[in-house]
């Protein structure tokens, strides 16, 4: 962030100036040809000495799909009295001419008024429009700015994969998710998309669809981190929610491996969980189902030698295919851009992360049943 934009997002105003300026600063400008197109408000609750910069940067990386305007929440105690004040300001893609602009509203709050945030935020959304919260501490159902935004907000976005504990940012996520119109997204849920496509391409051919009740053994390489504790949990309970298969062992935090056990189809499934040595943007590295039968086969998607490639190997009989595709990347930018593509409530995550509460051993609150 150059000296010019550290200054325009410290030059404190009135809250009930705020449009004022953000027209003034759209006539200033003069951007040629830029939309000025919002689809949603995005209010982002960040930690303190949270790194301003690299997040308005992935707006502007997910603004031309997703304009919004964006209003980040930032403790700060130099804010002058009344203690919240508004740095509003446009920023646009650098590079040639924009063709659209992100307005960013950076509420300031001292510690001591930190809970009069949610009326300020109020008068700086767009009414009409959706409002998501990007909940980027970990996630506490009782922290009281939580509870206050809660009534004016669409859609919950957090990232479990970001935080210490994953396993207690999805449990909480469980208590809170079905009191937002529209759900709640994981980032940790997101960044998966391609590997469960991936996975699900295996078994579009008629002649492996019997496979699919075959399984006995999955095995799951993940990182060493939180991302990849996150990915592993998530990917397990959306297989098994998918295929029907009934947990006969509970996850187990902190462990450096994992052997969990589910009934499917009158027979026993492990899944193993193992937690490689290398980290990168993807959570996870491999995945490996074992299938008996009358043709045994295994069926494997892992990372490729290349960024951004994915080999899927399989083997039925002897019979062996290997192929090599491109995977879209699994970095939080990508995963950001998807979870402000939730226009409604994504039921499969929805039973994947019950699946993962009940692998916890958590309770599972009720829940309307989708429509069919």
């Amino acid at each position: 962030m150059t000296a010019e934009q550290e200054r325009v997002l410290t030059d404190y105003i009135p809250l009930d100036q705020v449009e004022t300026r953000l027209q003034q600063l759209w006539a200033a400008e003069g951007i040629a040809g830029a939309v000025r197109a919002r689809t949603r408000n995005v209010v982002v609750v960040l930690e303190e000495q949270a790194p301003l910069e690299s997040t308005i940067d992935l707006f502007v990386a997910t603004g031309s799909h997703h304009p919004s305007r964006i209003i980040l929440l930032t403790p700060n105690p130099e804010t002058p009295d009344p203690g919240i004040a508004a740095s509003p300001r446009l920023v646009c893609p650098t590079g040639g001419t924009p063709s659209f602009c992100c307005e960013v509203i950076l509420l300031h709050a001292r510690p001591d008024v930190w809970h009069h945030l949610p009326a300020a935020v109020l008068v700086c959304l767009l009414p009409e429009l959706p409002v998501y919260l990007w909940w980027r501490p970990p996630l506490d159902p009782e922290a009281p700015l939580f509870r206050q935004l809660h009534p004016l907000v669409d859609v919950l976005l957090v990232d479990a994969g970001a935080t210490p504990t994953p396993e207690t940012t999805i449990t909480a996520l469980g208590q809170v998710c079905d009191g937002f119109p529209w759900g709640c997204v994981d980032l940790s849920w997101t960044r998966l998309t391609a590997w469960r496509e991936h996975v699900a391409q295996l078994f579009d051919p008629m002649d492996r669809r019997p496979f699919l009740k075959a399984i006995d053994r999955v095995t799951l390489t993940v990182t060493p981190t939180s991302e990849g504790t996150a990915a592993a949990l998530y990917f397990t309970g959306w297989l098994a929610e998918r295929l029907g298969w009934m947990p006969l062992s509970r996850w187990r935090p902190g462990a450096r491996s994992r052997d969990l056990r589910f009934r499917a189809h009158g027979r026993t499934v492990r899944v193993s969980v193992n937690r490689g040595h290398t980290t990168g943007e993807s959570p996870l590295t491999r995945i490996r189902m074992y299938m008996s039968g009358i043709i045994p086969a295994t069926f494997t998607v892992a990372l490729g030698e290349e960024p951004e490639q994915v080999e899927v190997t399989v083997e039925m009989g002897n019979t062996r295919l290997r192929q090599v595709h491109l995977m879209r990347p699994a970095d939080l930018r990508t995963a950001l851009h998807e979870a402000l593509a939730t226009n409604g409530r994504d039921w499969i995550f929805d039973r994947t992360r019950r699946m993962a509460l009940t692998l916890l051993g958590q309770p599972i609150p009720s829940h309307p049943e989708r429509e069919t």
